[in-house]
């Protein structure tokens, strides 16, 4: 089984974390501004010899920001008890002022590796930063410089980004999927929250990591089993049945989903004459007519029946929980639901009528037949409750779908065909309405019932925070595969802001900052920030909303 023995696997591919890491890039990530007082360093002796105005040659400021968004590989344990390990690769661009005044800028390659922890109590996992390991840190400079003057330059920088690195918070953390411990429809207090255990962490390849996961106490699983199960996605999860009966069990106990509810629906028919004469062996129609629209003895009432509407509802309680079997094709067995249910049914017509005064009355003769009035009225003519205590499921049919809702699981009850015990109520007209009435009345309530039932929950949720971004992570099923004893699914998940293979790329950047105009992939535009930058296709539209040129690479439109 892909699922190796424990109650969860969830697979993580590298796609999802360069999604986290693209949307850090855009988001301000390891955006570090500092400065270096020099003066500090020195002893009190070389300290005393400079006066305090010169100091300012002494300070060091200094920015830096990314390039591009990082890259992220998994490692290879060197050894089974190692812990998962990522490396990152970045671009930085890096600016220091020197001497009250000089701003030198060159470019920098970095690889960190760093450990990855998951928080057994929270299920979170993050790259451990603070205890990172700096592998390589070169430094493109653009000037010649002194040797001494270039060491002391690249220590400030690698002081820098550990000095970040190791602040929490700028710690690169997020919930890890689909071990959310709140089930939903269910109260967030600690007693709610569904027992999780991490057991194992493995990189399978350099693409791909294997987490799995336990419910309550239990303990097994082979992470030697683990698998590669769902490749080229940028997650999945893989739940055997076993597992799928302990959420569903745990949700269905503490769900604050009523398990008692009304519902009424309604339709409507122009097929009259077979449903009327039944009901009018059993009432007098034309009486109830001619009561609802009549209000004085001395008026004649005409009056065409044009349709008929029907009201189905139902009171009903669930007596036991309803249990489930996987089935090929993506298809799930109901059985073992018990309800009590009072159903109801109402019957109107739709008449078309009109009131006109009975000249033999006391009216005199010389008054004609004078029409009062021409409307159109609903009259029930017909209404029953019959209650049924205990009733038992015929069949059941359901399967499993990703709720966009929640991001978990879930069965969704597709067609329940119960035991309608009407024998006992020999008296009741409803038996002898047409065949495809009965149906269609009955068909309406057990769908109806089908949508009401509490959602069969079977797995944790999928959702995913990130902290410092600010945006919606997409969830998309990508493929669900249901076997007898597991269920697998696959998915990719991402920003929307990350767009890509989008046409017609505009050709100029405006940073809305300093008012500056540049051409696409001018050097000046990787010391702007990110959210600073909007797309123009015309140069002349740019202009016209009060843009200055660069003078670098459009100093005929540079006029500052």
């Amino acid at each position: 089984m892909k699922s190796a023995g424990y109650d969860i696997v969830v697979l993580l591919n590298e796609k999802f974390l360069n999604q986290v890491t693209g949307a850090l890039f855009y988001n301000g990530f390891l955006r570090i501004n500092g400065s270096v007082k020099l003066y500090e360093e020195l002893d009190q002796e070389n300290l005393d010899k400079i006066p305090e105005d010169l100091y300012r040659f002494l300070l060091i400021n200094y920015r830096i920001k990314l390039n591009y968004e990082p890259s992220i590989d998994f490692l290879p344990a060197v050894s089974p008890d190692d812990p998962a390990r990522v490396r990152i690769h970045t671009a930085l661009r890096v600016y220091f002022w020197l001497w009250d005044g000089l701003e030198i800028k060159f470019d920098a390659n970095i690889s960190l590796a760093a450990g990855l922890e998951i928080d057994s109590k929270t299920n979170q996992l993050w790259i451990d930063f603070a205890h990172s390991d700096i592998e390589a840190l070169a430094v493109k400079y653009r000037y010649s410089m002194e040797q001494t003057v270039t060491l002391k330059l690249d220590q400030i920088m690698e002081n820098a980004v550990r000095a970040y690195l190791s602040d929490q918070n700028n710690c690169f953390s997020f919930n890890l999927p689909s071990v959310n411990p709140l089930l939903p429809y269910m109260d967030d207090i600690p007693d709610n929250y569904l027992p999780l255990s991490i057991r194992a962490i493995k990189n399978l390849d350099a693409t791909t990591m294997a987490i799995a996961v336990n419910i309550d106490d239990y303990e097994g699983g082979d992470e030697q089993q683990l698998s590669n199960f769902a490749r080229n996605c940028s997650a999945a999860v893989a739940v055997p049945e076993i597992a799928m009966y302990k959420v569903y069990d745990f949700f269905w106990e503490r769900t604050n989903w009523d398990k008692c509810f009304k519902f009424k629906k309604s339709f409507e028919s122009e097929t009259l004459n077979d449903v009327v004469n039944v009901i009018g062996k059993v009432v007098d129609i034309t009486q109830r007519i001619v009561t609802e629209i009549a209000t004085l003895g001395f008026v004649e009432t005409h009056f065409e029946m044009k349709g008929m509407r029907f009201e189905v509802g139902a009171d009903v309680k669930l007596l036991s929980k309803p249990e489930f079997d996987l089935m090929p094709d993506n298809k799930v067995k109901i059985k073992k639901l018990n309800t009590n249910i009072i159903f109801s049914l109402k019957v109107f017509l739709d008449v078309e009528y009109s009131v006109e005064i009975d000249p033999t009355g006391w009216f005199p003769d010389i008054i004609p037949d004078y029409e009062v009035v021409n409307d159109r009225v609903e009259v029930k003519i017909f209404e029953m409750h019959v209650p049924f205590f205990n009733m038992q499921l015929k069949k059941g049919v359901g399967k499993v779908v990703l709720d966009d809702a929640t991001n978990t699981l879930q069965i969704q009850i597709e067609q329940l065909d119960l035991y309608w015990d009407f024998i006992a109520f020999t008296d009741c007209p409803f038996l002898n309405f047409p065949e495809w009435l009965f149906n269609k009345i009955l068909d309406l309530c057990e769908s109806s019932i089908a949508d009401a039932i509490p959602p069969i929950v079977i797995t944790p949720s999928f959702t995913v925070d990130v902290p410092l971004v600010d945006w919606d992570l997409n969830i998309e099923g990508k493929k669900l595969t249901i076997d007898p004893d597991e269920v697998t699914l696959a998915a990719d998940m991402y920003f929307a802001e990350l767009k890509k293979d989008i046409p017609n790329v505009p050709k100029y950047i405006v940073n809305i900052n300093n008012r500056e105009i540049h051409k696409i992939g001018c050097d000046s535009l990787m010391d702007t920030y990110e959210e600073h930058q909007r797309g123009y296709h015309l140069l002349n539209d740019a202009v016209n909303r009060g843009y200055d040129g660069c003078k670098r690479c459009l100093p005929a439109y540079h006029t500052k």
